[in-house]
């Protein structure tokens, strides 16, 4: 947990009757602020011996500001809904992916226990055609992953269909489910991509897309499409889209707005930062930008910040744009997410050189100066060079006029994995 959050002072992570025990119990300065081991009230206070539900504390990783902790309600709550959520039974084996994006990892198990399934761990080496093993020798009825792991394991399950006959669900999220690996699950493999959408503050479950009573005898194309959004809000979560002035927009699956969210297991502030402006009325401000439409599934069309999320993980176009502009033959750089088969999107680095420097500049000088600066996988695919960005009328970057344009960029090389 070291030099994941500086929210405040260490907080004592055990109790223990000593006082040595006690000291060895504490995290070291610099630590987050995550209490993982509640005490017992005072007796008398809520009578003798008597304990209070507790939420839980929970970190998201930072991405334009270091990380914030969030404190949620009573856990235990969020995972009854969970199980009837996703239709969880007794005899059900739920398979955990290593995806990378584990909020509030807790409340899996929570989910599972209450419900009394078996929890299938597949480990820390994700060999698509060992985890389709997995999921027939252990006759895995649920199982969740980010799309890049659904998109891996296509061919192995393609191959193994007639043995997944136990395989009831498949959920996705973390990022955007391709409609084209959407498609290849229900029609190769027999099984329909159930799309989810969270985050960590909302624990982290907010949407989930399923299909109404109604929209059975839709075409095959036309439920294919609904299916590709990021569904309807879950028991106990309450959603609106707000435009730029702050007011409600109507679910007409036209208006685009940024989603709000709140609920019993939405965070209602960080740890320590009670002045943050996510939260305002009880409402959670997410980021994401999306319309809904009547029957209340939501379409997330954009991101407010710009990030670029890659296999479920999130790269930070504003850090790259300041590293690649801290080059000396560069005047001005934009990054921008570019859809990439397997990873979903992948970086890619729109860039105006000083006018000395357009003949020397090269797309290798500009991966060589961000490689010891950043992650591998945080590397841009490719990097184009162009007259000038374009701004908008505050002289912003223009990001959704070169998302535009770039399009159908086709990128050089496969990215590499994420970690």
């Amino acid at each position: 947990m070291a030099g994941l959050g500086e929210g405040g002072r260490p907080r004592r992570l055990r109790r223990a009757r000593d006082r040595g025990r006690r000291r060895a119990g504490r995290a070291p300065r610099g630590h987050a602020g995550l209490r993982v081991a509640p005490r017992r009230r005072r007796a008398g206070r809520a009578g003798r011996g008597a304990r209070r539900p507790r939420g839980g504390h929970v970190l998201h990783l930072g991405h334009h500001r270091p990380p914030q902790g969030g404190r949620l309600h009573p856990p235990l709550q969020r995972p009854a809904f969970d199980g009837l959520v996703h239709g969880r039974r007794v005899r059900d084996r739920r398979a955990r992916r290593g995806d990378g994006h584990r909020p509030h990892v807790p409340r899996q198990p929570y989910a599972c226990l209450l419900v009394g399934t078996d929890i299938v761990m597949p480990g820390r080496f994700l060999v698509p055609d060992v985890l389709t093993s997995l999921l027939v020798e252990r006759g895995v009825t649920f199982a969740a992953g980010v799309p890049t792991i659904w998109q891996a394991m296509l061919e192995p399950m393609k191959r193994s269909r007639d043995r997944l006959g136990r395989l009831r669900t498949v959920i996705c999220g973390g990022s955007a489910v391709p409609p084209s690996l959407q498609k290849a699950f229900h029609r190769e493999v027999g099984i329909r991509i159930v799309h989810a959408w969270g985050m960590t503050e909302t624990s982290p479950m907010g949407s989930v897309c399923r299909p109404l009573a109604a929209h059975r005898d839709r075409p095959p194309d036309d439920l294919d499409a609904l299916l590709a959004s990021q569904g309807r809000p879950v028991p106990g979560v309450e959603v609106r889209i707000v435009g730029e002035d702050g007011s409600e927009l109507p679910w007409d699956g036209r208006a685009v707005g940024e989603i709000e969210a709140r609920g019993n297991w939405i965070a209602s502030a960080y740890y320590r930062d009670r002045a943050c402006d996510r939260f305002h009325d009880g409402w959670l401000r997410t980021g994401d930008v999306a319309s809904i439409d009547p029957d209340g599934y939501i379409r997330i069309c954009d991101r407010s910040k710009d990030l670029i999320k890659s296999g479920g993980e999130w790269i930070s176009s504003v850090a790259l744009e300041c590293m690649l502009m801290a080059h000396p033959d560069v005047a001005e750089a934009a990054v921008i997410a570019v859809p990439h088969p397997r990873w979903c999107e992948r970086p890619l680095a729109c860039v105006v050189p000083r006018p000395e420097a357009r003949e020397r500049l090269t797309r290798e000088a500009l991966i060589e100066h961000l490689r010891p600066r950043v992650a591998r996988w945080w590397l841009p695919d490719d990097v184009v060079f162009i007259d000038q960005i374009p701004k908008t009328s505050v002289g912003k970057f223009d990001k959704k006029a070169l998302r535009e344009r770039f399009r159908a960029h086709v990128l050089p090389d496969a990215a590499p994995p994420p970690g």
